[in-house]
């Protein structure tokens, strides 16, 4: 064998034994591998490769978590109010929140809310005087993707 060319159909020509190619654009493209042999004879093969759109789902974001707390005869009620966006800012209604409390005493309490047409999901517990920490552990909705990365995770208060 004396040389090998790789026609990816898009306009790039590879000239070695090992090639690869990223397509750039979407589209079907016939590649083309060419083996010149040192005799001067050659042979082809092509194949169509169907390149197809990266879909990225949206993300859901939690963009806030607004704690109050109220104590009354030594027991305190507790509220959190988790907001979530989409990675554009906009306000998401109707999707699941998952979050954790953790109570005074080392107690905890899993709760799931959906978030209301303000993108706000509720939560509240109650409990002995002392700190309260809620803490998201996943958002989901159909066809979004939770974004922890770019979330407010957790807040506390203290009554």
């Amino acid at each position: 064998v004396n040389s090998f060319f790789l026609n990816a159909g898009d306009g790039a020509v590879k000239f070695s034994k090992v090639s690869n190619h990223v397509y750039t654009a979407t589209g079907a493209y016939t590649a083309t591998l060419t083996v010149a042999y040192v005799d001067g004879s050659q042979a082809s093969k092509a194949t169509v490769v169907n390149v197809l759109p990266v879909v990225v789902a949206p993300a859901l974001r939690s963009s806030a978590i607004d704690l109050s707390a109220a104590l009354k005869s030594n027991k305190v009620n507790a509220t959190g109010r988790v907001t979530v966006r989409n990675g554009s800012g906009a306000l998401v209604s109707g999707a699941t929140v998952k979050a954790t409390w953790s109570k005074p005493g080392g107690g905890t309490a899993t709760q799931t809310a959906t978030t209301n047409s303000n993108g706000v999901a509720v939560f509240s517990t109650s409990g002995s005087r002392g700190t309260y920490t809620l803490t998201v552990g996943g958002i989901s909705k159909t066809s979004y993707v939770f974004d922890a990365a770019n979330s407010v995770l957790s807040a506390s208060i203290t009554r």
